[in-house]
């Protein structure tokens, strides 16, 4: 046997898949469904997690021009306080 041989041995995949799937059971119907059902839960959880960060950032926003709304009330009451 040359190099040459040996090196076709070795990238030559009997069943065309990957490697790392060999030895691996197919996948089952109820597994499949189990995964799924766990990427949907994960996905509605996410759906759920950005609309509570959504809500957040509105709030933080009204707040944070409500805040905005007093500075300019305090700095008009203190220029005011200030006249002679």
């Amino acid at each position: 046997m040359t190099v040459d041989e040996d090196v076709l041995m070795l990238d030559y995949q009997e069943d065309g898949g990957s490697s790392s799937d060999k030895g691996k059971a197919p996948m089952d119907a109820d597994q499949l469904r189990a995964l799924q059902e766990a990427f949907e839960k994960q996905q509605e959880a996410l759906e759920k997690q950005r609309s509570d960060h959504q809500n957040l950032e509105s709030k933080v926003d009204k707040l944070d021009s409500k805040v905005d709304t007093l500075n300019d009330k305090f700095d008009i009451l203190l220029a005011l306080l200030k006249k002679p």
